[in-house]
């Protein structure tokens, strides 16, 4: 690869999702969360993880994905969201490093619009398409 952008996007797809799995991991850890390994990803409950959840910055969330690490409130949060948070997980390892700038950036874009930064967002679109289509107690 000579071209040094080529160059910057390959390293950036290869170690973006590393590089946020280490970070959500380490998070989960100082939350005293339960970590449990599932299928290539972490998925982390307990502790003060349902504490942080309730404060995310954009409104209250049951479950949230940094990396390959998917935070839940519990175990039923977990099982109903599972689905929905693995298209972010695939989501971290298609943009790599740049996922969250571009998911980000897309949630402004939605509120410049006038839409919902959550219902329209084209990362959220995706991953909801991948949930499974029952109700479940815990719904965002």
């Amino acid at each position: 690869m000579k071209n040094p952008a080529a160059r910057l996007r390959f390293w950036a797809r290869l170690n973006g999702a590393d590089v946020w799995t280490l970070l959500g991991w380490s998070l989960a850890r100082l939350a005293g969360a339960q970590l449990k390994p599932l299928g290539g990803i972490w998925c982390a409950t307990h502790g003060y993880v349902p504490s942080l959840l309730s404060h995310y910055p954009f409104g209250a969330v049951q479950a949230m994905v940094i990396g390959r690490v998917v935070f839940a409130a519990d175990k039923a949060a977990l099982r109903c969201h599972i689905r929905h948070e693995w298209a972010h997980v695939r989501q971290f390892c298609r943009f790599g490093l740049l996922f969250p700038l571009l998911y980000l950036l897309e949630l402004l874009r939605q509120l410049l619009r006038g839409k919902s930064p959550y219902w329209h967002n084209i990362f959220e679109q995706e991953a909801r398409r991948n949930e499974v289509r029952k109700m479940c107690a815990h719904r965002n």
